[in-house]
């Protein structure tokens, strides 16, 4: 009954049975219904009844704003940040705003004419990320200023990192003092910036923000790390923020504190105090966040990452008057109003379009689907423990395959990486959803080398093994990769120790075959330039610059993924499911490895489909 007919849409009528006919009617219907339907189908949960699937029952505003935009994805840059970022001013605490209306109504009337919402309510928040010793222009410093200096209810965070420490998750440690003669890093910039805000106000300290970074930015060395304190004292001086002749006692209390390295508690001492914000907390939530200096964010929303002014400030217009027009609907909604909520920025940050961390996909602009293996079948299915068995609360089934160079050691080596995350995965691949992943291995053009044959024959009938011991023979061919035939190869696997006598026979007796198992075959496109890359049914995932690939990177493209495959397997699961399923309410492993390898073809097939269509109709309409 579980046919393996839904590898292709329209199969020979003759190989296909009663259930397998109802199975390819689902497919093609899910392929007439299209991409957005069948994602708003997922996001509402309506599966069964038929007469719900009617696209008047659907809203298009949750996936578009008023003029038919894409709804903007934001990234969670608010909560686990308050021991790490430093907000410089408060609008609805600090006595600068005092005089502000405190009025949405007044705010309403003010933008109605052009003004800016002036409103003493923290509406927007900027964080910026940024490495001062960088000597690196930060173009939204520039779009800090400007909108402070509009009256434009703009809360200011700045997470200070080290562009090092940032790439490499830790943080340095403090420098020595060298009377005051080494050049200054984030780190001391951190804790001036600290200090200054404590001491000063957030208005001090912004002002000393802007104007140091804006001198700084061209110049071809790093100041020394007394000259940089100088200059914030000087700055205060000039702001008549400090007394006059009280210019050295000050430097010397920065000097001080910066000697110390530590962060400044409330009392004016070093404090451990977990409350404190702290430069290692701000490296960690940099690395929690897959954040670095030179992003910014507003409300969450990414600003453009670029060189070219134009598109830059383009880029920022575009996303202001798309939170601009956000914000009004909410508080005409009554979401926001004069005392509530507590935080704007916490209600703000939630929804659909957010995402815990940073990810590079969701830069992408053109998303890029690819049927790889055409004629691989369910034995080359890999699972985790815990994915070996479907039950009936499983929401989507995905298909994770990975395409590697066998015949580089660059391949190989993400070809185990790929093993380590289906070996340890995450408890979850997704929040909310409960989700059955398969694996699958593929060499990306017919193997050359004697090594790569047998990987490949191996991860061809990888099913029929324990992932424990297939990443195993991996490891021990990637350390002897030079065999001039199979036989050497055989060799090296007959003595892996790890591997028991019979699992080590079976795995000799399969390679030793020496047939050729299909590559991925997949149609060319700019993926396949690159011979080492992933797909998630058929979502393609290229990494940057290292090969690897991680549970972050598989769990971000599922979220991605979720709702048009939550719909799709939904809906064709049923017509899979054999007898023995109403019984027990689970699936044997047998069973189940037919079951993701039709759904995770059907849903390739589909994905590939749609987004083809969807591009030549863009190319139309341009």
């Amino acid at each position: 009954m579980l046919a393996k007919t839904v590898t292709a849409l329209g199969q020979n009528a003759g190989e296909v049975g009663d259930a397998g006919w109802a199975a390819l009617q689902a497919v093609r219907k899910m392929k007439d219904m299209g991409s957005e339907k069948l994602i708003l189908i997922g996001k509402k949960g309506i599966f069964e009844d038929e007469a719900s699937l009617d696209e008047s029952n659907f809203d298009p505003d949750d996936e578009y704003d008023d003029d038919g935009n894409s709804a903007k994805y934001r990234i969670d840059v608010g909560r686990g940040g308050k021991n790490a970022i430093l907000y410089l001013n408060d609008i609805e605490k600090d006595p600068e705003y005092r005089s502000w209306p405190t009025s949405m109504q007044q705010m309403f009337y003010s933008s109605q004419f052009g003004g800016a919402p002036t409103v003493r309510r923290n509406l927007f928040t900027l964080l910026i990320v940024i490495d001062p010793a960088s000597n690196t222009h930060h173009p939204a410093v520039d779009v800090a200023a400007q909108l402070l200096n509009s009256q434009f209810p703009l809360r200011l965070g700045v997470l200070i990192v080290d562009n090092y420490d940032a790439s490499n998750g830790a943080p340095s440690a403090p420098f020595m003092w060298n009377k005051g003669e080494r050049p200054f890093h984030a780190r001391d910039s951190f804790l001036l910036m600290q200090h200054i805000t404590k001491k000063y106000g957030g208005m001090a300290a912004i002002s000393c923000l802007l104007r140091v970074l804006n001198d700084t930015s061209d110049l071809e060395d790093k100041l020394s790390v007394g000259n940089y304190i100088g200059m914030h004292v000087a700055l205060l001086a000039a702001m008549n923020v400090i007394g006059s002749g009280r210019e050295d006692l000050v430097q010397k209390e920065m000097e001080d504190l910066l000697k110390a390295g530590e962060s400044e508690g409330l009392g004016g001492k070093a404090n451990d105090s977990k409350k404190e914000p702290k430069y290692e907390n701000a490296v960690q939530f940099a690395l929690d966040k897959m954040i670095h200096p030179g992003m910014s964010f507003l409300n969450g929303i990414p600003l453009p990452e670029s060189n070219d002014m134009r598109s830059f400030g383009m880029g920022v217009n575009d996303i202001l008057q798309y939170e601009q027009r956000h914000i009004m609907e909410l508080a005409m909604k009554g979401v926001i109003t004069d005392t509530a909520p507590r935080s704007v920025y916490a209600t703000i940050l939630s929804g659909d379009h957010l995402f815990k961390q940073f990810h590079p996909l969701l830069r992408e602009s053109n998303k890029e689907y690819l049927l790889l293996g055409s004629k691989s079948d369910e034995s080359s299915l890999i699972f985790t423990s815990s994915d070996a068995v479907l039950n009936c609360d499983i929401d989507a089934i995905f298909v994770v395959e990975g395409v590697f160079d066998l015949d580089n050691a660059d391949g190989v080596e993400a070809a185990l990486s790929f093993l380590d995350v289906i070996i340890s995965p995450p408890e979850t691949w997704h929040d909310s959803k409960a989700v059955s992943a398969a694996f699958r291995i593929h060499h990306f053009a017919t193997p050359s080398k004697p090594t790569s044959l047998v990987l490949s024959n191996l991860f061809c009938h990888a099913s029929s093994f324990d992932v424990a011991d297939i990443k195993a023979v991996t490891a021990a061919l990637h350390k002897q990769a030079d065999n001039e035939d199979v036989q050497g190869v055989i060799e090296v696997i007959e003595k892996i120790t790890t591997l028991k006598k019979d699992v080590n026979d079976q795995i000799v007796q399969l390679v030793g075959k020496r047939e050729k198992c299909p590559p991925a075959n997949a149609r060319k496109s700019p993926s396949t330039e690159h011979k080492n890359f992933y797909t998630a049914n058929g979502r393609v995932y290229v990494p940057y610059g290292n090969p690897s690939i991680s549970a972050v990177d598989i769990k971000m493209i599922i979220n991605l993924e979720m709702h048009r495959a939550n719909a799709m397997t939904k809906l064709l699961l049923p017509h899979l499911l054999p007898p023995s399923f109403v019984a027990t309410g689970e699936v044997a492993h047998f069973d189940s490895r037919l079951i993701h390898n039709a759904v995770g073809k059907s849903l390739t097939i589909l994905n590939e489909i749609m987004s083809t269509s969807n591009s030549k109709s863009k190319n139309v309409s341009s």
